[in-house]
């Protein structure tokens, strides 16, 4: 068998199209290790960790692929290019932190070199949904007070731990005492007496404005 014919069986497809029905091959959605599908819970892994392809994808050209062309090339990539959850440098395979030097491209995910392509505005807002149900779930669990406050600011602190991180807000030690206590206004002037103001200023006082103001 050529290279060429070993391509095509490997990808399920001939070189005519098929006469017999072209309806797509029923998707299996069982749970399969490291492929995920809507509804299931996707494990957390660490910086720099990779996810195991899943155990039933090809390893050779021999091996036997689903007769969709979009599954089979989907199947193909998940092997080839591995999943990262965090960006990494394609050419090392390094994890991507401050101060990096970057030797390939910027990727993550399934190949998603970010800077040829980037992720689109779906996806980035899809991604956002995620993080700000993550974010308001750390705030609550870490500071059960701030579910009594108004919903402004609550928001403010949710902001707040988006921007900098969970760490970050619990660092502002007074000022939470304060706005536990209901001292908007000393906790609005001690969140514009911080290394974050002076770094992100007219950002930290639209967040002080709305803390002080409720």
């Amino acid at each position: 068998m050529t290279l060429l014919s070993r391509l095509f069986a490997f990808l399920g497809l001939g070189r005519e199209a098929p006469a017999a029905s072209t309806a797509r091959a029923p998707v299996d959605l069982a749970p399969v290790p490291g492929v995920y599908h809507p509804g299931q819970v996707v494990p957390v892994y660490g910086v720099g960790e990779t996810i195991p392809a899943p155990a039933n994808l090809p390893t050779s050209m021999e091996a036997p692929v689903a007769t969709d062309p979009v599954a089979a090339l989907t199947d193909l990539l998940i092997v080839e290019e591995g999943l990262r959850l965090t960006v990494y440098d394609d050419a090392t395979g390094k994890a991507i932190g401050p101060g990096t030097q970057v030797v390939g491209h910027p990727t993550i995910g399934i190949g998603r070199a970010l800077n040829r392509k980037g992720i689109t505005a779906a996806e980035a807002r899809y991604l956002l949904g995620n993080d700000v149900v993550e974010v308001r779930e750390q705030v609550a669990r870490s500071l059960p007070w701030s579910t009594r406050l108004t919903p402004v600011r609550r928001m403010v602190l949710e902001a707040m731990a988006f921007q900098m991180g969970l760490a970050g807000l619990l660092g502002f030690k007074n000022t939470l005492a304060m706005v536990e206590r209901g001292d908007y206004a000393g906790a609005a002037a001690g969140m514009l007496n911080s290394q974050w103001a002076r770094q992100t200023p007219a950002r930290a006082k639209r967040m002080a404005d709305l803390m002080r103001e409720g």
